[in-house]
């Protein structure tokens, strides 16, 4: 029965912990969705539907980013994936078209200790 009960858990808490795919698509100059709030692990995946863009987080173009992230200008059709490890806010933007508003910010949250209730324990 233990060995039930931990199993039955030990998935309980893993499914707490699952990490969940987003996509985020370029619509004209425009990222759909501009905002988006996921959770540390989580995976966000860029695609451009039309026309030249890019990803552009780095650290170079913004400083307060936790980490840096991109990719370079190019024609569609492109995918641009990445795994956020860090928790923070990220601000990024397209390059060519940062001028008319092509930026969006991802909030990575920490998931924390879940379930933990003993403050010397966490």
């Amino acid at each position: 029965m233990k060995k039930y009960l931990f199993l039955l858990f030990s998935i309980c808490f893993l499914s707490l912990h699952a990490q969940n795919s987003y996509t985020i698509n370029t619509i004209g100059s425009t990222f759909s969705p501009s905002s988006l709030t996921i959770n540390v692990g989580d995976t966000v995946t860029w695609n451009n539907t039309g026309g030249s863009h890019n990803i552009n987080a780095t650290l170079a173009t913004y400083p307060n980013n936790p980490e840096g992230f991109g990719n370079g200008v190019a024609s569609a059709p492109w995918s641009f994936q990445w795994v956020f490890t860090m928790p923070g806010t990220y601000d990024y933007q397209c390059d060519p078209h940062v001028s008319i508003g092509m930026i969006g910010v991802i909030i990575a949250t920490s998931l924390g200790n879940l379930g933990c209730t003993d403050s010397l324990a966490c």
